[in-house]
């Protein structure tokens, strides 16, 4: 238990300080959204650990419930690609009928669907949560105009009295060492 306890602040370190840039959205005056709770958006830069932070997320669920936090199941069980998807939009929905010929989609219900679940969720969690934590590494690269980031803000923001989002950087020639020997 103390090993988990130990592990769980680590992790919860790692999303709260070191090296990274935060960006917070807070409701100025008279929040009406539906709870005082909080979310972390984490927006993982390819090759800062963003698959670490989620395996750890996902592996510790329970106990990071019993310290007030909940990583999201609604938008994905270990990495919350569709929230990007979502946030993406139209541009989201062709790429996905081009590769998804095999697969039956239908973009229309997945669009009508998404905000309905993650709603949901956020309504179904208890009164201990305080705190919701998202993760994509595709909210980092797929996410480039104002249309994409209101379509994400959208979502959430009737959600939550704050927004916390997260991103990891990398230096350059870091970043371009470990995608050469991981190529």
């Amino acid at each position: 238990a103390d090993q988990r306890a130990r592990a769980l602040q680590t992790g919860c370190a790692m999303l709260a300080g070191g090296s990274f840039v935060g960006y917070s959205l807070t409701h100025a005056r008279g929040f009406v959204g539906m709870s005082r709770r909080s979310a972390i958006v984490h927006i993982g830069m390819p090759k800062t650990g963003s698959t670490a932070i989620q395996g750890f997320l996902k592996d510790n669920r329970q106990c990071l419930n019993e310290h007030g936090c909940h990583f999201a199941k609604a938008p994905g069980i270990r990495n919350h690609a569709m929230l990007a998807t979502y946030a993406i939009g139209e541009d989201a929905r062709r790429g996905l009928m081009r590769r998804s010929a095999e697969v039956s989609f239908d973009w229309n219900i997945f669009e009508s669907q998404l905000p309905f679940r993650i709603r949901k969720e956020v309504e179904d969690l208890p009164s201990s949560i305080s705190t919701v934590i998202y993760s994509s590494e595709m909210l980092a690269n797929g996410i480039t105009d104002e249309r994409r980031v209101l379509r994400l803000r959208d979502i959430m923001m009737p959600l939550f009295e704050n927004i916390r989002i997260v991103v990891y950087l990398r230096r350059q020639d870091e970043a371009a060492v470990s995608a050469y020997t991981t190529a």
